[in-house]
Parts: structure tokens; C-alpha cells; sequence
């Protein structure tokens, strides 16, 4: 499940606004939350999921904060392009359902997670494209402006292939108080990697911008792969991709 706004900075907004409600009262049945946003390309890890198309894309979550230990369930669905760009005819949605908790200490949180990815609809191709991973991830906040992070997720069969998949990504959003329009930047670095000899290997990076105006967050994001032309002609070059979201 890729966003493109910076999980950190969602982290930092859910966290200012759980200490709001907690100095209200709070919620003896947790935050409920939800997400729509417009895309001009859905990108993960680098690679088009809607053939260099516009998506929709909107999500609905759930969480419980009480004494540094925050249990998390949520589901996120974008529209893709099935055939085209993940060669899996009939699969016209992407559908996550994940569910972990975040344990807080000092700075620092560590979130521990599954995510189940499901691709409705009919599929001609005759195999299920749906599978598991589990994330392990580790975030640190540099005062009030800056947070690095470090996540490395596992599935047992990638994509319904029979493949070990590993994903590890680095990632630093710095976010400067003083700067306007909740100006932020973030970075990222990741490394795709699979069991067998006829998965690649591959590399992923971006590099973007955000702001945050009357209730909107609008980023604009490059990114890439070191994936060849051979291997992927169409969708894993690089892009830049523009995104509106908003939380309610």
C-alpha cells in the first residue's frame, strides 16, 4: 500500500489532532478518520498502477491511543489499470485492508502491521492476484520539523506468484515550522527483492513537495526506478505525479 503524501507527516497531523481531542475528553471507542484523494498516477514502489492515469483513491480508518500503544485498523482502495499496467485482466480495483499497532517511546515509534491486498473483480488470467505482507516499520521526530524512517516489509508469495518479496525503504520528511502554508519535503529510497530467477530486482526513489491549504494536502512527487526500457517500457520510468487529498 503506497501513499503518496508521507506517512510520517500523516503520523505528526493524527498525533497533533488525538492530542486535541484527548485534552477534550478524547474517545472512550478510539478516532475514526477517513481520506479521498485525486490523483494525476497511481505509483508504487516506483512502478504506474493505472497506465499513466488519473485515480480516484479514498480510505477509511480506525485507531485507539491510550498510554504510548496505538492499535490501528483501517482500508484504502484505488482504482488501476489490471491488464495494462499489472497484467491481471478484470482487475480494475486495488483494495488494502491492514491492521497493527504503534508503540510509542521517547521520540520514536514502531509500528507493526499486516496488509492484505485484493484485486476485485473477474479475472480472466485464471490465478489470484491477492496476498499478505507484514511490515515492520521504525520512525524517529527530530524536534518539531524533521522525521526519518525506516520500514522493511514481507510477503510469502508476491502477488499470487509463488515468490518471496522483500521491500526495505528509507525515507526522511522534514517539515519546517516556520515555513508557509504548512510547507514539507520528503525523500525516499527503496529496494525491491524476490526469491528465484524470474523476479527483478529493482531499485525505486522519489523526491517531492507538499502544502496544506483549507483543509487539503497537495503534493507534487518525482519519482523513479532503475528499471531498463526492455524490462518495462511503459510503466516504470521516471514520472512526476500531482495528488490532492483530503482527511475528514
Amino acid at each position: 500500500m503506497i501513499k503518496h503524501i508521507s506517512a510520517a507527516l500523516l503520523c505528526a497531523c493524527v498525533a497533533a489532532s488525538n492530542a486535541s481531542a484527548a485534552e477534550d475528553g478524547g474517545s472512550y471507542f478510539g478516532t475514526f478518520s477517513g481520506n479521498a484523494a485525486l490523483a494525476t498516477e497511481y505509483v508504487a514502489r516506483g512502478i504506474s498502477q493505472t497506465g499513466v492515469r488519473p485515480t480516484f483513491q479514498g480510505g477509511l480508518d480506525w485507531k485507539y491511543e491510550a498510554d504510548g500503544i496505538t492499535p490501528y485498523v483501517g482500508g484504502w482502495a484505488s482504482k488501476v489499470d489490471g491488464e495494462g499496467a499489472l497484467g491481471i485482466p478484470g482487475a480494475n480495483y486495488e483494495l488494502d485492508l491492514y491492521a497493527g499497532t504503534v508503540f510509542s517511546f521517547g521520540g520514536a515509534d514502531l509500528d507493526l502491521g499486516a496488509t492484505r491486498y485484493v484485486y476485485p473483480g473477474e479475472n480472466a488470467s485464471g490465478y489470484d492476484p491477492s496476498y499478505w505482507e507484514t511490515k515492520v516499520g521504525l520512525s524517529y521526530t527530530i524536534g518539531d520539523f524533521a522525521q526519518p524512517a525506516l520500514t522493511y516489509n514481507y510477503t510469502p508469495d508476491y502477488s499470487g506468484t509463488g515468490f518471496v518479496g522483500h521491500y526495505v525503504k528509507a525515507e526522511l520528511t522534514i517539515a519546517p515550522p516556520e515555513l508557509p502554508l504548512g510547507l514539507f519535503f520528503n525523500g525516499s529510497f527503496g529496494r525491491s527483492m524476490f526469491s528465484g530467477d524470474t523476479m527483478l530486482d529493482y531499485n525505486d526513489w522519489s523526491l517531492g513537495a507538499g502544502v496544506q491549504i483549507d483543509g487539503a494536502t497537495i503534493t507534487l512527487i518525482y519519482t523513479d526506478t532503475d528499471i531498463g526500457k526492455d524490462s518495462c517500457p511503459k510503466f516504470c520510468d521516471s514520472r512526476v505525479v500531482g495528488t490532492v487529498q483530503f482527511v475528514f
